[in-house]
C-alpha cells in the first residue's frame, strides 16, 4: 500500500471526499458543495490518484 503524505493533502479534498461519501453521485455532490459537476469530477480523480484507486 502507497504511503501518504497528508500534510500535502489539499483539504478541498476532504470536503469533496466527505461529501461524495454521503451522496455517492458526483452531479449530486457538486451541487451539494457548490461547484461544477467538471470540478467535482476532477477532485474525484485527484483523489482517485491520491490513493491509488485505478
Amino acid at each position: 500500500m502507497k504511503s501518504i503524505d497528508l500534510g500535502a493533502v489539499e483539504l478541498n479534498l476532504l470536503v469533496a471526499f466527505e461529501a461524495l461519501y454521503i451522496h455517492q453521485s458526483v452531479t449530486l455532490t457538486a451541487q451539494r458543495i457548490h461547484i461544477e459537476q467538471p470540478a467535482m469530477s476532477a477532485a474525484l480523480g485527484r483523489l482517485r490518484s491520491l490513493f491509488d484507486d485505478g
